[in-house]
C-alpha cells in the first residue's frame, strides 16, 4: 500500500492528513507537529512524508474550512475500509448533514444512538466526516474523540449554539 502522510498548517494550528491508494485514511485535528508526526508513525509505520492529489485537495478544503468558510468535503475520496459495515453505515450517513446543521446520535445509528456514538468515536476523518454535527437529543453537545472542547470549536466556527 502506497500511504502518504503531510502535516500543514491551518488557522487553528498545524494538522495533519494520511492517504492510501484507495483515498484519506486519517485526519489529525490540529496539534504540534512533532506530536501529530509520532500519532501518524504509531498509526501508519509504513507512511512517507509527502503529498497526493487527495491530500492537497483536501488541505485546501480543510484550511478554508478552520478559516470559518463554508465547505463541503463531498468531493474528498476517503478510505474507510478499516471501519466495520455499521460505523461505514454511520459514518456514510453522517457525511450527509450540511455544514451548520446538526443531527442527534439516534438519527446517525438509526435509533441506537449509544452505537452511533461508538461508531463516530472511531471516526479517522473528523471535520470531513463530520462527527461533530451529531448532537444529543436536547441539543447539547455529546462526546467526541478529539475532546468536548473542539467539538465545540467546529460547532461555534459553524454558528451551531447550543440550547440554553
Amino acid at each position: 500500500m502506497n500511504e502518504k502522510c503531510s502535516v500543514f498548517d491551518t488557522a487553528f494550528g498545524c494538522a495533519a492528513l494520511v492517504s492510501g491508494d484507495d483515498g484519506l485514511k486519517a485526519f489529525y485535528l490540529p496539534s504540534a507537529s512533532a506530536v501529530l508526526l509520532q500519532k501518524i508513525r504509531l498509526d501508519f509505520p509504513q507512511a512517507s512524508i509527502g503529498g497526493s492529489t487527495v491530500i492537497k485537495n483536501a488541505q485546501i478544503l480543510i484550511r478554508r474550512y478552520f478559516k470559518g468558510h463554508k465547505v463541503s468535503f463531498e468531493t474528498v475520496k476517503t478510505d474507510l475500509s478499516v471501519c466495520g459495515k455499521f460505523t461505514r453505515s454511520v459514518l456514510e450517513r453522517v457525511s450527509t448533514i450540511p455544514y451548520g446543521e446538526s443531527r442527534s446520535y439516534s438519527w446517525a445509528g438509526r435509533g441506537k444512538p449509544r452505537a452511533a456514538g461508538r461508531a463516530l468515536g472511531t471516526n479517522p476523518l473528523p471535520v470531513i466526516i463530520p462527527c461533530h454535527r451529531v448532537v444529543k437529543m436536547d441539543g447539547s453537545c455529546g462526546g467526541f474523540s478529539g475532546g468536548i472542547k473542539w467539538k465545540k470549536k467546529l460547532l461555534e466556527l459553524e454558528k451551531y449554539r447550543e440550547p440554553a
